[in-house]
């Protein structure tokens, strides 16, 4: 004969079957539900970690690769700069400085005078000359150093000054109405032709 203590103990087991079975039953398949989302989250924020760190290395090579071609095409323009400024403020101004002042000495102008006249006799280009000369320099010394038959040879027996030559010589035939010109000026963009390609070998080489 069941007593009134079994009949609450029937009660409370049909009462945890219907109900709180179930309950917990529901219970532990949401946990296992949430702990496959929670790994599908982990799984998913560790996937946008590694494409994030892998876009970041990327946009870094990307910004590494324009700095250094961007440095590359600086250090390019600053050499040919210093290429230029080389070629304009040292070796042009070297150049200009040397010729005149060679081109003003009493010896040099002399060999040039002999040298020019010397050419014209032997092709028998003309006979009335006249040489002018940079007015620096004392006519009389560039006379005392030339050879005597070329000193015969000049219209004054004399070289002339020129008030527009700073450096160099110009021989006129007067018979052929003929201006020869060796200055400085001349001899500057001569010389600095045919030095180029040894200088640039030097300086200017890629």
């Amino acid at each position: 004969m069941e007593t009134g203590k079994d009949k609450v103990k029937k009660i409370c087991d049909v009462l945890r079957k219907e109900t709180l079975e179930p309950s917990q039953k529901q219970a532990e398949e949401m946990l296992a539900q949430a702990g496959l989302q929670a790994q599908e989250i982990i799984a998913q924020a560790r996937l946008k970690q590694k494409q994030l760190l892998s876009d970041a290395k990327e946009q870094i090579q990307k910004e590494r690769a324009i700095f250094t071609s961007s440095l590359s095409q600086t250090s390019k323009q600053v050499i040919e700069a210093l290429k230029q400024d080389i070629k304009e403020n040292i070796f042009n101004k070297e150049l200009l400085h040397l010729l005149k002042s060679e081109m003003n000495k009493p010896e040099v102008l002399s060999r040039l005078i002999n040298a020019v006249i010397g050419a014209v006799e032997k092709e028998g280009i003309g006979s009335d000359l006249s040489v002018y000369i940079p007015e620096a320099v004392p006519a009389r010394e560039v006379n005392a150093l030339l050879l005597q038959n070329i000193l015969g040879k000049l219209r004054e027996k004399s070289v002339l000054i020129g008030s527009s030559i700073h450096g160099g010589i110009e021989l006129k035939i007067h018979d052929k109405n003929i201006s020869i010109e060796i200055t400085d000026t001349s001899l500057e963009e001569l010389i600095e032709r045919y030095s180029r390609r040894d200088f640039h070998k030097i300086i200017f080489k890629k």
